[in-house]
């Protein structure tokens, strides 16, 4: 192994290789050349200097709270889905039934399968060329138009 490719190698090794205590190819070229066990050593003094660093840091949340608070954030997503669900089931059940009811059709005549005498009379609407309309029958007087985009 040579330096190079044992530099590109010190920076992601385990920090047991760099201890050259490994038998591994990385292990023994940091023994035998001074310059990369030179770059091992900085390494390994920055790593102990940064756990000694780390634990003296006292935690800003305790581990208890911590977990009591994930605990409660999981159990008011769980309650969010269990009111929406019924919810969603309902404006569902809701859809299927306003899509059964009957459809005037907007132009074009009446259905082949029907004579024209039973179909009521149809408003004439224009819509914009870029939309599509549905004109549902009710018993109210005022049709109702959806504008499906």
């Amino acid at each position: 192994m040579n330096c190079t490719e044992a530099r590109e190698r010190i920076l992601e090794a385990d920090l047991a290789e760099l201890r050259e205590t490994g038998d591994s190819a990385l292990s023994k070229h940091i023994r035998l050349c001074a310059p990369c066990r030179t770059m091992a050593g900085r390494i390994l003094r920055d790593e102990l200097a940064l756990a000694r660093v780390l634990s003296e840091v006292p935690p800003r949340v305790e581990v208890e709270r911590a977990l009591l608070d994930k605990r409660r954030a999981a159990m008011l997503r769980r309650r969010r889905w269990t009111r929406l669900v019924p919810a969603l089931a309902a404006a569902g059940l809701a859809g299927v039934l306003l899509t059964q009811a009957p459809i005037l059709p907007i132009g074009g005549g009446p259905p082949a399968s029907l004579p024209a005498e039973v179909l009521p009379v149809t408003p004439s609407v224009d819509p914009p060329s870029d939309r599509s309309v549905v004109v549902f029958e009710t018993d109210n007087p005022n049709i109702v138009i959806i504008w499906l985009y």
